[in-house]
């Protein structure tokens, strides 16, 4: 890991199969994928905020087709500006040289004056909708997950291995109800962090959940880019999202 808040595995991974379901639409001027409604209409939409890889990466529009057959409307808008990091870095990058090379330079186009625009033309348009609101930020989507938490533009909050955060500062924000989930072996969001972000929530009186797993292949990216190969990171991946789901059926 360094300082900056990355670590190889925020670019690798693997490619889950599997044909999404949904479709891309514009939403308040951003392209986004849309998943099936869900059996019952519903006034609660879950946003998925991506990882480096955007919303073209099929495991994105996969577990939100997911998140649809457990009820709720979901949608994975754009927010990398139709440029997210190609799918051959899942298997090419070695170590943290290689990886600043490549996400160095791009994410000095993508830092939260680019994002945040974008999801909160979003947020506003499904409030106008009379839509609640919560989001599952995956990795690089971790940041805005963090900062939407600290406001009342959503209303229930999901990470699953955040990066490019700060604790205790972005923490000591948080007031929406928020779940965490993150590998044993994580190098961004460690033991320490966890520990020290429960605390500040305790503290501060906010409803949170710090999930950790651990096994074989389960890593930083797992619950969106595991090796589903390998039983504990499939069944980690799993289970954080059951947990999720948990969370939004009693908080949205």
């Amino acid at each position: 890991m360094s300082d900056s808040g990355l670590c190889v595995k925020c670019i690798s991974g693997y490619l889950h199969e599997g044909t999404p379901a949904g479709t891309v639409r514009e939403i308040a001027g951003t392209a986004t994928y849309v998943a099936p409604s869900p059996a019952t209409p519903s006034d609660k939409t879950i946003v998925i905020l991506t990882d480096l890889f955007g919303y073209k990466l099929p495991n994105s529009r996969l577990v939100a087709d997911e998140y649809s057959r457990a009820g709720y409307n979901v949608i994975v808008p754009d927010i990398l500006h139709d440029d997210g990091m190609g799918f051959d870095s899942l298997k090419n990058v070695k170590n943290l040289t290689e990886m600043f090379e490549i996400v160095g330079p791009w994410l000095q186009n993508h830092g939260p004056e680019t994002v945040i625009p974008i999801t909160d033309a979003i947020f506003a348009e499904l409030r106008s909708q009379k839509q609640k609101i919560g989001i599952v930020g995956f990795c690089f989507g971790g940041r805005e997950a963090f900062h939407y938490a600290a406001t009342d533009k959503v209303d229930v909050v999901c990470t699953m291995h955040p990066s490019l955060i700060n604790i205790p500062a972005d923490a000591q924000k948080v007031k929406k109800p928020i779940s965490i989930h993150v590998a044993a072996s994580d190098e961004i969001y460690d033991a320490a962090k966890s520990k020290e972000a429960a605390e500040i929530f305790e503290k501060n009186k906010v409803p949170y959940e710090n999930r950790i797993y651990d096994g074989e292949g389960v890593e930083h990216g797992f619950g969106i880019r595991a090796d589903l190969s390998k039983a504990p990171a499939k069944k980690a991946k799993e289970a954080a999202f059951s947990a999720t789901v948990a969370w939004f059926d009693k908080f949205l």
